[in-house]
């Protein structure tokens, strides 16, 4: 499920290009109105997305879905160190306010009914290589334009102060995934 078609597309050529796109469904929906019949899914994937929703929000909404013995998969920005710099910790108080540590998610995800039976770190290089570094790139392409729209130079600012803080302090956080089954 994704609202953005052109996504959608490049992950159903991917997995016929892998002969597995027997094996998924793909929707363009809004993740606030899942409508799918209780216990009915086997594996919802959420990534750099549930945030959209707020992290425990997201997981309640999901948790009645899964059948029994399903997967809930997540990514969320989180903090990977207990004392972030206070320069970072402005930006993502700005940003994503309800950003936690690992072990904050992990208790997040059992007060919603599920045991989380397993998290991994992604490396900083995801950050860079499928979004920092086209964004700066893009930045760069539109930077020209921004003298005549204020609009458009705000929000290429904040895209380079991004940029920055995850360059500088990228040590500090990072993307989780947790993965996760509802509790018996």
């Amino acid at each position: 499920m994704q609202f953005h078609l052109p996504y959608l597309l490049r992950l159903q050529q991917a997995a016929v290009d892998r002969g597995l796109d027997h094996l998924i469904t793909i929707r363009q929906q809004d993740m606030a109105q899942l409508e799918d019949a209780p216990g009915s899914i086997d594996l919802i994937w959420a990534e750099a997305s549930i945030y959209i929703l707020g992290f425990a929000n997201g997981l309640k909404l999901c948790r009645p879905l899964l059948r029994e013995g399903g997967c809930l998969v997540v990514s969320e920005a989180t903090w990977l160190i207990s004392a972030p710099p206070q320069e970072v910790l402005d930006f993502w108080q700005a940003e994503y306010p309800a950003m936690t540590p690992i072990a904050g998610n992990i208790k997040l995800a059992e007060a919603a009914g599920y045991q989380v039976f397993d998290h991994f770190i992604l490396p900083r290089s995801a950050w860079w290589d499928e979004y920092l570094t086209p964004l700066a790139k893009r930045v760069r392409q539109l930077q020209p334009e921004a003298s005549q729209n204020p609009g458009l130079a705000e929000v290429l600012a904040a895209r380079a102060k991004e940029i920055d803080i995850c360059d500088r302090f990228g040590d500090c956080f990072g993307y989780v995934f947790y993965l996760m089954q509802p509790s018996s």
